[in-house]
């Protein structure tokens, strides 16, 4: 029979004070083995002062700049265009980004044409990469109307969709 002692209930078998120790005893050398490893991995290198790091910048300012270089050929500008009833509650009309994205690309570049506005932008036979911000509530974010007047507004001007990627 089993010794009675302060830990275990008479009713229950419980935990005795051999078990509770080695219990404790295990809990505590499991707890020392992570920090024990910690302490074995190699301090991480300090990190570099912000202000000392190197960039490119001196390397990109020696390439020869070309017409599509940064900023642009229309750097600043902001063409600004106004449809009255383009939009229909807070629903755009149909139609009406297409009419608002063409007057806004022939004010910026100058061109009578749309389709001159945008090969001003793109030229057929390149592949085109099309990036939509999608953040912004309901009223300041991306439609679909955008997004068709922009796919659109390309392949007219002579880019076809297999080589867009929206």
């Amino acid at each position: 029979m089993k010794k009675k002692t302060a830990l275990s209930h008479p009713d229950k078998p419980g935990l005795d004070r051999r078990g509770f120790l080695a219990t404790a005893g295990a809990a505590l050398a499991a707890s020392l083995l992570p920090g024990k490893a910690l302490a074995q991995q190699p301090a991480q290198p300090p990190r570099p002062d912000p202000l000392a790091i190197q960039s490119n910048i001196r390397a990109a300012l020696c390439q020869p700049k070309t017409p599509c270089s940064m900023p642009g050929p229309y750097p600043g500008i902001v063409a600004e265009v106004h449809l009255p009833g383009a939009l229909q509650g807070m629903q755009p009309v149909p139609g009406a980004a297409r009419r608002m994205l063409a007057a806004g690309l022939c004010s910026l570049t100058g061109a009578k044409d749309p389709r001159d506005a945008w090969r001003r932008f793109v030229t057929p036979g390149e592949r085109i990469g099309i990036k939509f911000n999608p953040v912004g509530h309901k009223v300041c974010g991306v439609t679909w109307e955008v997004i068709g007047a922009v796919v659109d507004g390309m392949e007219a001007a002579g880019i076809p969709r297999k080589d867009m990627l929206v």
